[in-house]
Parts: structure tokens; sequence; C-alpha cells
């Protein structure tokens, strides 16, 4: 037996033993957390099988996060790349950073359907440029946040049908061995039933964030900086099961539903409701301190900011060969000076939309990725809005 047809039947094994444990309720479940625990199925596993969702919820990543052996730093995403802006005839090298960490965190009530929690978290974000003129998307946040969390929904639903379906799926198995099958564990039919099964009986989850932060804006040179402190909320949706209504009318997936289903990846239009946008709204109290900002507000005193963010991310192949990403941002300042305003520093607009293949080829047996960027608009630093084209390639340490 090959190693991927071992991989398949242990987890089908494990599975079924899991199934049968708790199928004498016929409404009973599990949190995906728990399923996980009692199959013994590995993160990279179970985000497998959830097509790899985007997600701010810090129940469902504490679930898919990827297991590694590089632990310090599974939390640090790099960008190298070119970028090109519409505004310089010149393109430059560099290269943006993103570090997430929840420096502690604790669960106050965790059971199949409800999960509520805390946690304390540092964020490090950026972009860095060789030639620092030229650097088209020349902002840095870093800041420290407290989240409050809750979660419901996002219990698989462990029945005797489950139970009986998944034992189908190992002889099935068992029957791909026989005829030789080779390649990817992930890539076979039995695991694409089983990643259908597991969507199709886990419930709607809905997850809300309650975040106070403060952190500090600046450019590459930390010449132009403000200080920020504020609260947010985040809401996150998954609708797992693709008959749900809430999955057939995420018109965000639309477009790419009909890309899988002419490319044959998907036999029919299928939008995904594992993709519906995460959004954030947030309320900040703004302290510019130096550069053009700090110039243009003469009166030296605070100002308050509103924030609205977006963000969207849909495979648009098999699993872990492609996904598209979108991202957009508003900054309003509502009670800002007039020469702020004047200057159109108070409002900032900024859009980017990301083709990726995650894993397109490994070095020393590590995976690298690749990406196009196009982006248009302004971060609240800039001068004026722009539009900026980045090619390049992408290694989490995850």
């Amino acid at each position: 037996m090959s190693r991927s047809l071992c991989i398949i039947t242990l987890i089908l094994v494990m599975v079924i033993a899991a199934a049968n444990y708790c199928q004498g309720d016929e409404n009973s479940a599990l949190s995906l957390s728990g399923f996980a625990e009692s199959t013994g199925l590995s993160a990279e596993v179970i985000a497998q099988a959830l097509l790899g969702p985007a997600t701010l919820s810090k129940v469902l990543n504490n679930v898919i996060a990827n297991d590694s052996r590089l632990a310090g730093l599974r939390d640090i995403n790099l960008n190298f790349k070119v970028l090109k802006s519409e505004n310089s005839n010149d393109g430059t090298l560099g290269f943006s950073y993103n570090y997430s960490k929840d420096i502690k965190k604790h669960f106050n009530q965790d059971d199949s359907d409800i999960q509520m929690g805390n946690s304390l978290s540092v964020v490090l974000k950026g972009n860095v440029a060789s030639n620092i003129k030229l650097n088209p998307k020349d902002f840095i946040d870093s800041n420290i946040s407290f989240h409050y969390f809750r979660s419901q929904g996002g219990a698989i639903k462990v029945t005797e049908a489950v139970a009986a379906k998944l034992d189908e799926l190992q002889d099935q198995e068992i029957s791909y061995e026989a005829q030789g099958y080779k390649g990817s564990v992930y890539e076979s039919p039995v695991f694409r039933s089983f990643s259908e099964i597991v969507r199709g009986n886990l419930t709607n989850q809905y997850y809300l964030d309650l975040i106070f932060t403060g952190g500090l804006e600046s450019d590459q040179t930390f010449e132009n900086k403000q200080y920020y402190f504020g609260s947010q909320i985040g809401l996150d949706v998954k609708a797992w099961n693709p008959d749900d209504k809430l999955a057939k009318w995420n018109i965000f997936d639309w477009p790419f539903a009909a890309i899988r289903m002419w490319s044959g990846v998907d036999s029919s239009f299928s939008p995904l409701g594992s993709t519906i946008p995460t959004v954030l709204f947030g309320v900040d109290q703004v302290d510019p301190v130096s550069g053009v900002i700090k110039e243009v507000h003469k009166d030296g005193s605070m100002y308050t900011r509103l924030r609205t963010e977006l963000s969207f991310r849909t495979p648009v192949a098999q699993y872990n060969e492609a996904y598209f990403e979108m991202d957009y941002r508003y900054y309003q300042a509502i009670n800002a000076s007039a020469t702020l305003r004047d200057s159109h520093f108070d409002r900032s607009e900024y859009f980017v939309a990301n083709l990726i293949w995650p894993k397109l080829f490994s070095i020393s047996s590590l995976p690298y990725g690749a990406f196009v960027s196009y982006s248009i608009g302004k971060l609240p630093l800039d001068v004026q809005s722009d539009k900026v084209w980045e090619l390049g390639l992408n290694y989490g340490f995850i």
C-alpha cells in the first residue's frame, strides 16, 4: 500500500471509529476541535477538507492552523516581490511581512455548538522596498489588541448515515489500492468525498469578535507616524454545507463557482458558503506625531477615524492549487481639522486583488508559492492614490 493510501485508510478508520462512538444519538454533534481530537485528524487534513477557508475566527484558526515543527515561526508570512507603480516609470524590489500571534488565549466555554473566550494578540505587518522613494505601499502597522470572541455553530453531526458513508469510502479506498491508484491523497476521489461529507454535515458557523486595540502606523523610515487606539467588531460567517441558502446566495463567489464548473473542478455551479467575506468595523482615536499629516493637522489634537474592512478568499482550482483573494479597506476621519480635510488626508480607500498559487514548487522540501497582485487607492499615510502591480514569491512558515 502506498503512503498516501495508508494515510487515507487511517483517516477513514479513525473517523468511522469516532462516528460509531457517537452514533447512539441521531442528533449528536462535535465541535470541529472535538472532531479533530476524537479522530486524530491533523490540522492540515481539516484545512484540506474545509477547502482552506480564510477566516478571522480564532476558534476556527485554532483548528485549521497547519501543523509545523517550526512552531515559533508559523505565524510569519513573507512575500518577496517586484513592485511597479503607475506613478513611476521604475519598479523596485521589496518584501511584505505579516506576523499575527495570540500571546495568550483562553476559552470560557467550549462545547459542540457555542465557544467563547478572550485573547491578547500582537500583529506586525508592513511593506518594505529596496528603493524607499519608489515604495508605492509604504505603510507599516504594528498593534496589540484584546479580543472577546464568541462562536456559535460549526458543529459536525455524527450520525449512522455518516458512519455508513465513511465505511463505504473505506471500501472504495481498498478498491483503489487494488487498482494501483497513485497520487496525492488530497487529489483522490476518496478524499474529495470525505471532504464533501464533512462540509455537508457541518452546521452554519457565526463568529463575533469584539476587539480593543492600539498601535503605531508609520512609513518605512518612521518619519511619518501616528498612534491610534480604538475598538472594532469583526464578523465571520461560514455556511459549510454547499446546499445551504447562505452558500447559494454568496454572490461574491458566483464568478469563481462558474470558473470551477467550466474547468471541471466542480460538476455543477456550487458557490461556497465557506468563502462568505469577513467584515470588520472600527472606530479609532488617531494622534499624528510626525510627518506630513502632523504638519497638515495643525491644531495638535487627536481626531476620530472610522474604518471598515472586507476580506474574501476562494479557490479557483483544486484545493492548494490556486486562490483568488480580495481585500477592501475604507478609512474616514469624522472630526479632523479643516486643513486635513482640504488636503484630502481625512479619507483613504484601498482595494487589492491577488491570484495566489500557494505551493507552486518546493526547495529543500519547503513549499513556496507565487502570486500576482493589483491594488488601487491609498492607505492612511499616502499622499496620493496609486495603482500598483506586484509579482513575487510567498513563503509562510506553516
